[in-house]
């Protein structure tokens, strides 16, 4: 499950960085085309200053669809190093709701169902192999 986790995290930090790229590079590109084919529909000539305020009114999802990149990169990258020097599962069950919300569900998921045995911690509460009769106990 931990190595489920750790390649579903790195898919999703590879997806955050490709979007973050994407909408960097193509968003221009992405909003003229759309301002050009709502304004063919409506029939409605489109200026470069009306172009100007549609670009200014979408930049604000931009800011935004990039920040949620940045976050998903950024807590994807923090959810493997807290992964991998984690010696039991309550270490990283923060780490692991917050790769399903911005990272990538499955990766969260399998941060969740993992469990003590897979960080290498022993449990110190399991019951002993041969109970001690009373003939073991008084043995003089």
């Amino acid at each position: 499950m931990k190595l489920a986790a750790k390649i579903f995290a790195i898919i999703g930090i590879a997806t955050a960085a490709l979007m973050a790229l994407i909408v960097l590079v193509g968003w221009d590109m992405y909003v003229t085309i759309l301002a050009e084919t709502a304004a063919a529909e409506q029939g409605v000539t489109l200026t470069a200053d009306l172009l100007a305020q549609i670009k200014e009114m979408m930049a604000s999802y931009q800011i935004a669809l990039i920040l949620v990149a940045a976050a998903g990169i950024v807590i994807g990258i923090l959810a493997l190093v807290k992964l991998s020097k984690a010696t039991a599962k309550r270490q990283i069950i923060v780490w692991a709701v917050l790769s399903i919300i911005f990272v990538n569900p499955l990766a969260g998921i399998f941060m969740l169902c993992t469990k003590d045995e897979d960080y290498g911690a022993v449990s110190y509460f399991e019951p002993p192999q041969n109970p001690p009769t009373d003939n073991n106990i008084y043995n003089i």
